[in-house]
């Protein structure tokens, strides 16, 4: 597969989950090949990476920081890059459009992707009343399907919404293999 048809990720969102990592980065990030990490480093924010860095990065994330604190690092990282220049423009717009709702927000996940990451994998979302969106990410390559950390950070990721909205929820993650999919259920309890 030629490089521009390889599933990649823009290299201000590794340099963001690098430098969010503070003392730990050094250590997580030791794990990323020193040819990945070069790479990292020294890429324009807007360049897009190999994508096998994110995942290298995510398990070394996982395996440093455990389960639950790994989840609770991306759901924070995520509602700080969503306050950053990769994709306030998206926050500011929702947050005009529908005010601090995670179900209208949600419907923006695909856009807010696609600014992060190209070739891995489609979205689709479902808004449901009454506290809940159902949102599938499909087509995505094997090694992110099949990555044993990868889809719980896009899950905790997601949980940020109800963050950016000040409620309380969260994503749980069903994975299905068969169809090469991922399947989130975003819950939240609505403001009366």
């Amino acid at each position: 597969m030629t490089a521009d048809l390889a599933p990649a990720v823009r290299a201000r969102h590794m340099k963001s989950l690098l430098a969010a990592l503070g003392e730990v980065a050094e250590v997580a990030a030791a794990e990323l090949d020193p040819v990945q990490r070069a790479a990292i480093e020294e890429a324009s924010g807007l360049e897009w990476l190999p994508f096998e860095a994110n995942l290298t990065l995510t398990r070394a994330i996982y395996h440093r920081l455990g389960e639950a604190e790994a989840g609770a690092f991306f759901r924070r990282h995520t509602v700080a890059a969503l306050g950053g220049p990769l994709l306030r423009g998206i926050v500011d717009a929702a947050v005009r459009l529908f005010g601090l709702d995670p179900g209208s927000w949600a419907r923006w996940v695909p856009r807010g992707w696609e600014q992060v990451f190209r070739r891995v994998g489609t979205w689709s979302v479902a808004t449901i009343p009454a506290g809940e969106a159902r949102l599938a990410l499909e087509d995505l390559p094997a090694s992110a399907l099949l990555d044993g950390c990868w889809p719980g950070s896009v899950a905790s990721s997601l949980g940020a919404l109800c963050d950016l909205a000040r409620c309380q929820g969260g994503a749980r993650l069903t994975v299905d293999a068969a169809h090469r999919r991922l399947e989130f259920q975003l819950r939240w309890q609505p403001k009366p």
